[in-house]
């Protein structure tokens, strides 16, 4: 419904209120009439007012008295006043007249047209006034919400300009996230660079750089964000929180004006998470540790009397020699059968802290300028495997019915070499979808010496796994090659010269001579010339060194390049050594030939 104007007439003679009603009247005015100054002030208090033709000469309260006292009052002082009189024209009554508020001064008898001219343009006046208190008033309501919704949201919001500042409105919560106080007007950098814990500030101002260059679109910043989810902590007696930063830009007239920052406390979602993952592993763990009573008695206890020996050797070298470069090469050769072995018996947890472990004595190699760090990882994770050795103990000394295999020293040799290497196989073609067939009709477990028994266990463990890994032929290949459609895996053993020879042969797709020259390239073992000129078998060789492996991507099972250094470490170990034959296309085999005394 459109507004009407309201006009209050105020003269004390009823025809002069009718006339000027008659010259004034339209259709969007409405009428309020008063005819004393006394009257006058009761209707300003109930209506609201736009102008006033006010009489001069009244009984009573003058027209002077009634516009001083308008005047006086902060609920009327705006409303514009034209006097309305019949007495002199004299100066002086008119200067009183606008020394009591007037606007404007009109003289009896009225001119319609001028009359009606000077309210049209006072009435204008007042519209634009009574419109701009409006908004106004629709402006101080929207900030009192603003400030109620910044008081009271539970997300930290605030305006970040050019100069990477916080504009004065800001959520009040982001105090308390920001563990800082005053933020108005203060270096957003400043503020946080104390308190980030992992994230470079320099890749921090770089992002508000790019955020703010508006020939780049925003989408493509989203997965930029280095305060995406960001460890934050101010000092060492705050607590740590996780902070998730979202940023949004505004624009005014197609210019990036400044961006929007939303900021949500992440930390109890990622402590719970942490909770629930520990929990998992827990589980998971305890669920492993269950299984081993399925396990052949005698894996488990030579497991744990090897590992717990191997986790103390590799202490002493990280005490002592860690900062020596073959040092660490030794570790990583003893993590890696720790992480082989625990996979044998279906420890997998173990085998996952063993990788974890390789992956930092990776980047140790890479950084030794970094070796405080990785020693406390290193001593951390070994510590964790120590308890879980002693878990493993533990569950054995429950175990009443395990207790009569457990110090048995007469296992059955065949069950432990074969039965495992079928559990480990069955394992690997599950986890990389192969088919294999294994024939073990030509071993005889029975030669193999009793002291040298587990030591062989774990050279065939590797090779088991680099045969799964390395063997492989897509089906569509070994049909044209007129092989089967599952890879055989053939273990048989002889005594020839005094010497226990084991032979291990797949008829996959046998060495890759060019891949292990290009391994070699880029491990930079050997310059290009010296690799063209070897020969395959001493390319064969060549596989048998560190970091060295032809496998695609790098996992838990293989990738590594370590697996056949273990085996030629632990056959140094026994006086023994090894023999690859290889055709590519048709066979792999592995020759292990050992002293019997």
């Amino acid at each position: 419904m459109e507004y009407k104007q309201k006009l209050l007439l105020v003269d004390d003679i009823p025809e002069n209120i009718f006339a000027l009603k008659n010259i004034l009247d339209e259709g969007d005015r409405e009428f309020i009439e008063a005819n004393s100054g006394e009257e006058a002030l009761k209707q300003l208090l109930k209506e609201e007012i736009d102008l006033i033709l006010l009489d001069v000469q009244m009984p009573g309260m003058d027209g002077f008295e009634t516009a001083q006292l308008i005047r006086g009052t902060q609920r009327t002082r705006h409303i514009p006043i034209i006097f309305v009189t019949a007495i002199s024209k004299e100066q002086k009554h008119v200067f009183k007249g606008y020394e009591s508020g007037a606007v404007d001064y009109m003289f009896k008898p009225l001119e319609p047209e001028i009359v009606k001219s000077k309210v049209t343009i006072f009435l204008e006046l007042a519209r634009h006034r009574r419109q701009l208190q409006m908004k106004n008033d629709e402006l101080i309501e929207a900030k009192r919400n603003t400030d109620s919704i910044f008081k009271n949201v539970e997300q930290g919001i605030f305006l970040l300009n050019k100069e990477y500042k916080i504009k004065p409105q800001y959520s009040k919560c982001l105090e308390d996230m920001l563990d800082s106080e005053e933020l108005a007007d203060q270096s957003f950098m400043n503020i946080i660079k104390e308190g980030l814990q992992n994230e470079n500030i320099n890749t921090v101002n770089d992002f508000l750089r790019l955020m703010f260059n508006d020939k780049i679109a925003e989408e493509e910043l989203a997965e930029l964000n280095p305060l995406l989810l960001a460890q934050y902590r101010i000092n060492e007696k705050s607590a740590l929180k996780y902070l998730k930063f979202n940023f949004k830009r505004i624009y005014v007239n197609d210019q990036i004006r400044e961006l929007i920052v939303m900021v949500t406390d992440e930390t109890q979602k990622i402590l719970l998470q942490e909770k629930l993952k520990a929990a998992e592993e827990y589980s998971r763990r305890n669920l492993e540790l269950v299984k081993i009573i399925d396990v052949e008695p005698v894996l488990v206890k030579e497991f744990l009397k090897q590992t717990e020996s191997e986790l103390e050797h590799v202490n002493e070298l990280v005490k002592l020699r860690l900062n020596n470069p073959e040092a660490v090469e030794d570790i990583y050769r003893i993590v890696h059968s720790i992480k082989g072995n625990a996979a044998l018996i279906g420890l997998n947890f173990i085998s996952e802290k063993a990788h974890l472990l390789e992956d930092i004595l990776i980047k140790l190699d890479e950084n030794m300028n970094a070796l405080d760090q990785y020693k406390n990882e290193i001593i951390t994770i070994t510590d964790e495997l120590f308890k879980v050795l002693e878990e493993i103990k533990n569950l054995i000394e429950k175990m009443k019915q395990f207790n009569k295999y457990f110090d048995s020293k007469n296992a059955d040799k065949k069950r432990i070499f074969l039965q495992s290497a079928q559990d480990l196989l069955k394992r690997l073609e599950k986890q990389y979808n192969r088919k294999m067939t294994f024939d073990y009709s030509n071993f005889n477990a029975d030669l193999v010496p009793d002291e040298k028994m587990f030591q062989i266990k774990d050279i065939l463990v590797q090779l088991y796994r680099n045969a799964v890994i390395h063997s492989y032929q897509e089906p569509a290949v070994r049909k044209k090659l007129g092989k089967k459609e599952e890879t055989k895996l053939t273990l048989s053993s002889e005594v020839k010269s005094g010497k226990l020879v084991i032979t291990l042969e797949d008829d996959g797709q046998g060495l890759q001579y060019e891949k292990i020259k290009q391994k070699a390239l880029k491990m930079k073992k050997l310059n290009a010339k010296d690799i063209e000129k070897m020969s395959r078998e001493q390319l064969a060789e060549l596989i048998f060194n560190t970091g060295i492996s032809t496998a695609n991507h790098t996992d838990l099972t293989a990738g590594r390049g370590v697996g056949m250094g273990v085996i030629r470490s632990k056959l140094e170990e026994l006086n023994g050594s090894i023999i690859v034959e290889s055709e590519e296309e048709k066979y792999c085999k592995f020759i292990i030939m050992l002293p019997m005394n």
